[in-house]
């Protein structure tokens, strides 16, 4: 019998919905999983969220792997759709 770990995902989905609890509110964020999507009008206000996200990743001792990482981008591919403005 494999002792692997049980409900990983759903216990991690339940973890990032605790830390970003407030910015999921303000409508700001989205998280899904391991991907964490940041949407706002202006780029001085996408900088300051992207700022507070990083704190509150290094909060929890959370790492993002830069590779896979993509910032102050005008559309994105996010769950198998295209999202963009408008």
């Amino acid at each position: 019998m494999l002792f692997e770990l049980m409900n990983f995902l759903a216990t991690f989905q339940a973890l990032m919905n605790m830390i970003f609890t407030d910015l999921v509110a303000a409508g700001k964020v989205a998280v899904y999983l391991n991907n964490i999507l940041i949407y706002t009008t202006t780029l001085d206000e996408h900088r300051t969220i992207t700022h507070e996200v990083l704190q509150h990743l290094q909060t929890h001792n959370l790492y993002l792997q830069f590779k896979k990482c993509e910032f102050e981008q005008q559309q994105v591919k996010y769950l198998g759709l295209v999202v963009c403005e408008g």
